[in-house]
């Protein structure tokens, strides 16, 4: 028995070696070998002149990029231009050991750029998530997208690092002094970000003050500056504009400060969302804001116009539109109309194969069977028609599926459905979670607005407002839906 051997007490001596002891543990072993002249049998230049040891084989192994430059070169020397050593340092870690100790905030865009080079996904993966537990606040966040904004390409929307990083600001409210840390690109960058997410808990006035602030930090005045204090003074309190008081200096802000700041603004102006502004708001900046074009206020208070005719219920025809179910459509007898054409109804049962959410059933049917109206919205007209919503479907798997809106048509290529809608589960497409908390449109009744001549078109559910306005409607738009099984919906 091993016991009885006079190896063993050696034995249970190895055991109790300390782990840097060479042949105990491979990662502890390369990680002692990592960037070392005597376990190396390749050298690389980095750009700013270090060199770095590594094997040919390891590297060879963990990154397809290093082995081609491996193999183009014709020694034992490959040179590394674009990457530094900070960079390369962590590199080298990740393929050692798949560790990275010498990644920090300060250097993960940087660490990023090399992962990317050197297709290690894994690696950027690890960045990504180093830099989302490390996001602490604003200010790091604003010099980060910075330094993003100025190593990769803005519209890279495969980024995960400079959507991560982006995604810091659409997440949250943003308040004066929180983008005091960016640089006038990434300003930029952001600004399209936010004026583009349907979804960002800021709002175009909070937007535009966060802006003048920052302004007014990229021209050195603190936040003790009489002018800079004045001014967002007045912009937090718009209501309150005295009586004909249509100046700068009426507010104890100096002309030249609102030149100063102008400068800074101007190039990216046309990223504010001014027509989403409230009419008193857009007014306080029409007194103060003179750099801002004419042409972009108007624009701004022209939305407010096309807007409030919506609300002037009175100017919209109500007009009743019937269902057309195409007598040569295959799943025709599966739409059930009600006598007046007004009543459609999925009679399809639900009996597909297998789990999971599938495009058709089991004997092939469609998941959703899509109807329009017998007739399109006519041309150039306020209209207003009502769907009572009287089941999105009898299977909870496919309720998120129903939807109810407008599909539009080029006149060339038929109809195309589900284009601008509402979901069974309170989506509307473009829009995002329509509010009042309307978690699904069971029983609801919609009640739809367009207004032909601007080809828009909003909508109210049960009365209530949801301030989404759907544009640049085609010329031929049919009232439409798209029925699970089950569904059912009613024009009133």
């Amino acid at each position: 028995m091993v016991k009885n051997r006079k190896t063993a007490p050696a034995a249970q001596k190895s055991a109790e070696m300390p782990k840097t002891e060479p042949g105990l543990n491979l990662k502890q072993d390369l990680k002692a070998s990592l960037n070392s002249p005597d376990y190396s049998d390749v050298t690389f230049t980095c750009k700013d002149g270090e060199k770095m040891y590594a094997s040919r084989l390891l590297l060879a192994i963990r990154s397809e990029m290093l082995r081609n430059l491996l193999r183009e070169s014709s020694s034992n020397k490959v040179s590394l231009p674009e990457i530094t050593s900070v960079q390369f340092a962590v590199v080298l870690e990740y393929c050692y050991t798949e560790e990275t100790p010498s990644l920090t905030f300060e250097n993960a865009v940087e660490v990023f750029m090399a992962a990317e080079f050197f297709i290690l996904r894994r690696l950027q993966e690890i960045v990504v998530d180093y830099v989302k537990v490390n996001l602490a606040d604003f200010a790091s966040a604003g010099r980060m997208l910075s330094k993003a904004v100025e190593t990769f390409e803005t519209n890279a929307e495969d980024n995960a690092l400079f959507v991560a990083i982006r995604q810091y600001f659409l997440s949250r409210k943003l308040v004066e002094g929180q983008l005091a840390s960016l640089s006038r690109p990434a300003l930029k960058v952001l600004l399209a970000d936010i004026n583009a997410a349907k979804d960002s808990p800021t709002t175009s006035f909070d937007l535009f003050k966060s802006v003048v602030d920052w302004a007014f930090e990229i021209v050195g005045k603190t936040s003790e500056d009489e002018d800079r204090k004045n001014l967002l003074a007045f912009l937090n309190n718009p209501h309150d504009r005295r009586e004909k008081k249509v100046t700068p200096s009426d507010y104890g802000i100096s002309s030249k400060a609102i030149e100063d700041i102008g400068k800074v603004i101007m190039p990216v102006v046309k990223n504010i969302p001014f027509g989403a502004m409230c009419l008193h708001q857009l007014a306080a900046i029409v007194d103060i804001m003179t750099f801002i074009p004419d042409n972009i206020l108007c624009a701004a208070f022209r939305e407010h116009v096309e807007f409030d005719v919506f609300k002037c219920v009175a100017a919209f025809q109500k007009i009743r539109f019937t269902w057309n179910v195409a007598s040569d459509s295959p799943y025709a007898s599966y739409l059930q109309l009600s006598e007046n054409k007004s009543t459609v109804t999925n009679t399809h049962y639900y009996n597909r194969i297998g789990g999971g959410r599938y495009h058709s059933y089991g004997d092939g049917i469609p998941t959703c069977l899509q109807i329009i109206s017998d007739s399109a919205l006519p041309t150039a007209e306020l209209i207003e028609w009502g769907i009572i919503v009287h089941t999105i479907g009898n299977n909870s798997s496919t309720q998120s599926l129903f939807s109810i809106g407008l599909a539009g048509s080029d006149g060339a290529h038929g109809v195309a459905l589900g284009q601008w809608c509402i979901t069974g589960t309170g989506y509307a497409t473009g829009a995002g979670m329509i509010t009042h908390n309307i978690s699904s449109l069971e029983g609801a009744t919609i009640t739809f607005r367009a207004n032909m001549t601007s080809r828009a078109c909003t909508f109210l559910v049960n009365g209530i407002d949801q301030n989404v306005v759907w544009k640049d409607l085609p010329q031929l738009v049919y009232p439409s839906a798209s029925l699970p099984d089950g569904a059912s919906c009613e024009f009133v």
